[in-house]
C-alpha cells in the first residue's frame, strides 16, 4: 500500500467520537460566508465547497469543488490515531485515476470543533487540493451556489416603471418578457463583476448573462461583453436599476 495523505482530526477533551455522519454535509470557508454577508459579492473572497457524503451504494465520498475545478474520492475509512486524541480520514484515488494494482491512498489533518454533542465547524489542517488551510469551515444547507444566489438576488424586484423581476431560490429567473434558469457565478476570475448566467447556454454574454452589483439597497444589472484583457466585462452603466419589492 503506497500511504499519501490521512486526515486526523483534532477533537476537544471529552467529546464523543465523531463519525463521518457527524462530518457529512457541506463545508464552506468562514471567512467566504462572512465576506458575502458584508460585501455582497460573491467573488470578494476566495470560494471553496467540499461535501462529505455518500453514493447510493452506501460509500462515503468527499467531494472537493474549487470554481470550475473540482474531484471526488471515496473516503476508506476514518479512524482514531494512537494517541487516541486525534482521527485519521483516509482517501482513496478518484474514480478516474488510472488503474493500478496498488492501492494509493492520502491521509489529511482536521480540527474539529463540537458544541452540545454536534460538530460546529471543521478546520483542515493540510489536504493536497484544499486552499483555505487552518480556515474554520462552516456547514451550509445546500450546495454553494445556490446558497449565493438566496443571500444576493433571491426574491421580488420591481423596476422604475413598476415591473417585476423575480429569482426563485431553485434557480429560475421570471422577469417581464421571459422566463429563464439561472446560476450565479462564484468564480471571480476572468471577470470584473459579479454575474448570473444560463447554465445550460455556453457563452458567458449577454442576453444569456447578464453582470450585477449591489449599490446601497439597489440592484444594477449590466450587460456583459469582452474586451481585450476582461474576457467576461460589465458594461460601464447599468441598463437596469432595480429594488426589492416587499408584495
Amino acid at each position: 500500500m503506497c500511504l499519501g495523505w490521512m486526515l486526523p482530526l483534532y477533537v476537544g477533551a471529552h467529546t464523543a467520537d465523531v463519525t463521518l455522519k457527524d462530518l457529512s454535509g457541506i463545508w464552506v470557508p468562514e471567512p467566504y460566508l462572512k465576506s458575502l454577508e458584508t460585501t455582497h459579492s460573491a467573488i470578494s473572497a476566495v470560494a471553496e465547497e467540499l461535501t462529505i457524503s455518500t453514493t447510493s451504494q452506501g460509500q462515503w465520498k468527499l467531494r472537493w469543488h474549487h470554481y470550475h475545478e473540482g474531484s471526488e474520492r471515496p473516503i476508506l475509512s476514518l479512524s482514531k490515531d494512537q494517541g487516541g486524541a486525534s482521527y485519521v480520514l483516509t482517501l482513496g484515488d478518484p474514480p478516474s485515476a488510472p488503474t493500478s494494482n496498488h492501492i494509493h491512498t492520502t491521509t489529511w489533518h482536521v480540527h474539529v470543533i463540537t458544541e452540545a454533542g454536534k460538530v460546529k465547524s471543521i478546520e483542515f489542517i493540510d489536504g493536497d487540493v484544499v486552499i483555505n488551510k487552518k480556515v474554520s469551515f462552516k456547514r451550509i444547507t445546500q450546495p454553494l451556489a445556490r446558497h449565493v444566489a438566496r443571500k444576493l438576488v433571491v426574491g421580488r424586484f420591481i423596476d422604475g416603471g413598476g415591473h417585476a423581476y423575480i429569482f426563485t431560490p431553485d434557480g429560475k429567473a421570471v422577469w417581464p418578457d421571459s422566463t429563464f434558469p439561472y446560476e450565479v457565478s462564484v468564480d471571480p476570475s476572468q471577470t470584473d463583476c459579479d454575474y448570473f448566467y444560463q447554465p445550460q447556454v455556453g457563452k458567458i454574454e449577454s442576453p444569456s448573462a447578464y453582470g450585477f452589483r449591489w449599490k446601497g439597497r439597489t440592484l444594477n444589472l449590466y450587460r456583459l461583453g469582452r474586451t481585450d484583457t476582461m474576457p467576461i466585462h460589465c458594461e460601464e452603466k447599468p441598463f437596469l436599476t432595480l429594488k426589492r419589492s416587499r408584495s
